[in-house]
């Protein structure tokens, strides 16, 4: 959308958050569960990964805080016709799943 010109970085950052600095979070988290996962996909232990991890969810304080504004502010933009076709486009790739922002 930065690129279409449709939404500027302030409105994108608005909406979507930090979501690139979640991954790093996510991709330990996978990488624990797999050093524990039997061969059968069980594991026996998640409790410790679990307490270690959970309080790092705390970097979604702000995301989360910020999803009535977001919605807000993303229904107002679909009132350009352009962000409704890109966004209709995203809905219709396989890449989405057809999954919708909201």
């Amino acid at each position: 959308m930065l690129k279409l010109s449709i939404m500027s970085e302030e409105e994108l950052s608005h909406i979507f958050g930090d979501l690139d600095s979640y991954i790093p979070l996510h991709e330990d988290f996978l990488e624990k569960l797999g050093q524990v996962t039997r061969p059968d996909g069980s594991v026996e232990q998640i409790g410790p990964i679990l307490v270690e991890w959970l309080p790092r969810l705390n970097a979604y304080k702000a995301y989360c805080s910020n999803q009535l504004a977001a919605k807000a502010l993303l229904d107002q933009k679909k009132q350009d016709a352009r962000v409704q076709d890109f966004l209709q486009r995203c809905l219709e790739s396989p890449f989405s799943r057809k999954l919708d922002l909201w």
